[in-house]
């Protein structure tokens, strides 16, 4: 710096740092805005997912092996799911799994699994 001021290369340099600066802050928010939504949509998952085990577990007809597939929308949210219920090497129990999905990436967000009692 002279006498009456900064000189231009002084001011340039400044500002390339400035912006190389404000450049990764509007990444940074940038990431954070969409892991903040990715983990909003596991959440919702997270919730489906107990509340389909709940059903099955609450609903005897469901206590049969196969394979169902299904959407359901949670808070504005789609969420494609896929429950299976399947027969275990231990007698009376059946292992009941569930997994939601993203609908438009088929990205697995949550898988939840519990054992179930047969129907005698």
């Amino acid at each position: 710096m002279n006498d009456s001021g900064f000189s231009l290369v002084e001011v340039l340099v400044a500002l390339a740092v400035f912006s190389i600066s404000a450049l990764a802050l509007v990444q940074l928010t940038t990431d954070l805005s969409r892991n903040t939504q990715h983990l909003d949509l596991k959440a919702l998952a997270s919730i489906e997912a107990d509340s389909r085990l709940a059903r099955l577990s609450a609903d005897p007809k469901a206590h049969e092996p196969g394979e169902r597939n299904g959407t359901e929308m949670q808070l504005g949210a789609d969420m494609a799911w896929s429950e299976r219920v399947s027969e275990t090497s231990v007698p009376g129990l059946l292992l009941a799994e569930v997994r939601i999905s993203d609908p438009e990436t088929r990205q697995e967000l949550v898988r939840r699994g519990a054992l179930l009692r047969a129907k005698p």
